[in-house]
């Protein structure tokens, strides 16, 4: 089947192939190898033990960012209205400034409004979005996974102008409180 994958690329023109390999899985580590795979990079994952999380040692940088103008909205607030997605889509792009964000590209307003919005996990409680002194700057996506017991993140990002302020951890810790 791997020959196959490779020959489709191939038939496209693709200019990138991504393949995700977990570094516990041995097989998948020989295999990747053998075939000449190279690592680009390693992604992090967590699990944040929702039930036992507290978040009083955050307190005080999150109590600063709102003194200094940070407001979090949900959707309730917000309005699940045509605008206010264009807003977040808006958000997704100038916050997502990733190494490799030129090979990816930003989705469309109608991909990322497809892929986020009538994502299984969505529910509006778990969209919030970080106002700061008068303006949109950030935004956490997270919602309940399917036949589970916990939350998915799916995206927490701050544009260049407002980072350092504690805008991402003040609506990562809302949005581990919501998913409480």
């Amino acid at each position: 089947m791997h020959n196959r994958i490779e020959k489709f690329f191939e038939s496209v023109c693709a200019k990138t192939v991504t393949f995700w390999v977990r570094e516990t899985n041995e097989i998948s580590m020989k295999f990747a190898s053998k075939r000449g795979y190279v690592q680009d990079r390693v992604l992090a994952e967590s699990k944040l033990d929702l039930v036992n999380f507290d978040s009083s040692s955050f307190v005080q940088k999150i109590e600063s960012a709102m003194v200094n103008g940070l407001e979090i909205l949900g959707m309730n607030e917000l309005g699940d209205t045509e605008e206010t997605w264009l807003m977040i889509h808006k958000l997704l792009c100038d916050s997502d400034d990733a190494p490799d964000i030129e090979l990816w590209g930003h989705p469309t307003f109608a991909d990322f409004y497809e892929n986020t919005r009538n994502a299984l996990w969505y529910v509006p409680e778990g969209l919030l979005v970080a106002k700061w002194k008068d303006e949109y700057v950030g935004f956490h996506s997270a919602g309940p996974l399917p036949s589970s017991d916990g939350w998915t993140t799916d995206y927490t990002g701050v544009v260049p102008s407002a980072r350092r302020n504690g805008i991402a951890l003040a609506i990562k810790v809302e949005g581990a409180k919501v998913a409480r």
